[in-house]
C-alpha cells in the first residue's frame, strides 16, 4: 500500500521551551528525598526436600477423576430410577430395565470411597429392582 500524502503535523499549543522551572515549595521535595529506614535483608527462601509434595497433588487429582466418574454414574443411575418411576406411573417397567438398573447398581459399589450410608442406599436401590425382576419373571 502506498501512501500519497500526509498532513503535517502542527505544533502543541502551550509548549514551552526548556528552561528553569518555578519552584513549588522549596524543602517539601527535599523531605522526602531523606534516607529512609533501613530495609530487613531478604529471609532465607526453604528448598523443596522431596518430591512428595508433587506426587500427593497428582494423587488427588485421580481422586477427583474417580469422584466425577462416579458422580456420572450416579446421574445415569437417576435416570434409569426416574424411567423406572415414569414406567410404573404408566402401568408396567420392562423387565430389561430392571436387569439394567440392578447391573448398574452392583457397578455403583465397585466405585472406591463410597460412605457406608450410600452403600446402604445402593443395597436398597438394588433389593428393591431385584425383588420387582423376580415378580415380573414369575408372572411371565
Amino acid at each position: 500500500m502506498k501512501i500519497k500524502s500526509t498532513d503535517s503535523v502542527s505544533s502543541s499549543v502551550g509548549v514551552r521551551k526548556a528552561g528553569k522551572t518555578k519552584s513549588a515549595g522549596g524543602s517539601s521535595f527535599a523531605s522526602h528525598l531523606q534516607e529512609t529506614e533501613e530495609t530487613q535483608g531478604v529471609m532465607s527462601t526453604s528448598a523443596v526436600s522431596n518430591v512428595d509434595s508433587l506426587l500427593s497433588l497428582q494423587a488427588m487429582g485421580s481422586s477427583t477423576d474417580k469422584n466425577t466418574k462416579a458422580r456420572q454414574h450416579g446421574e445415569e443411575v437417576l435416570d434409569v430410577l426416574e424411567r423406572v418411576l415414569h414406567d410404573l406411573l404408566a402401568g408396567g417397567v420392562p423387565v430389561s430395565r430392571l436387569r439394567n438398573l440392578a447391573d448398574m447398581m452392583q457397578r455403583q459399589r465397585e466405585y472406591a470411597g463410597v460412605s457406608p450410608k450410600m452403600l446402604e442406599i445402593i443395597d436398597e436401590i438394588e433389593t428393591r429392582a431385584l425383588v420387582e425382576l423376580a415378580k415380573l419373571e414369575a408372572y411371565l
